[in-house]
């Protein structure tokens, strides 16, 4: 009797294949977990539940650019342009927040206590995290700035 040992985990690809057969091309609009389990029949509580879940979400923007989001207790939500672009704009203010926390940090080091070699490195880790978050914080402020004309969505990858 031969078994198959699967060092990387068990394969994911055939429940990612029938969400993508069941679920096709998903319109905006929350599709319920209950909708998902029944699918690729696995229990939402499970960590490979997740895991399919997670490939196919990224799936689904790698491929279709598609993006959504998890919402607790409810299902995933296929998001439309405007929540998608508001789902963004959260992602740039943890950049730019993470970036602020970085500087803070690293001038707060007491270079006197290092050695030339760790004090070199100090002061590169504070001008690159001054640098950076000056590059977050302007971008920020000048897209929320930018009053143009909207630019038309880069078409789905696949049909």
């Amino acid at each position: 009797m031969t078994q198959k040992l699967y060092f990387g985990g068990v394969p994911t690809d055939p429940e990612v294949k029938r969400l993508a057969e069941a679920f096709g091309t998903p319109d905006p609009g929350l599709i319920p977990y209950e909708q998902l389990e029944a699918v690729v029949d696995v229990t939402r509580e499970t960590n490979r539940f997740r895991t399919i879940l997670t490939r196919w979400r990224r799936r689904l923007l790698q491929e279709q650019n598609i993006y959504t989001a998890a919402i607790p207790g409810a299902g995933i939500k296929v998001l439309n342009e405007p929540e998608r672009t508001e789902a963004v704009e959260r992602l740039q203010g943890r950049a730019s927040s993470t970036q602020r926390r970085v500087l803070f940090h690293a001038v707060r080091i007491r270079v006197e206590l290092l050695d030339s070699i760790y004090r070199a490195r100090v002061d590169h880790l504070r001008i690159q995290a001054a640098r950076a978050a000056r590059v977050v914080s302007e971008s920020s402020r000048a897209v929320k700035a930018f009053k143009a004309e909207p630019a038309q969505q880069a078409p789905r990858l696949r049909p």
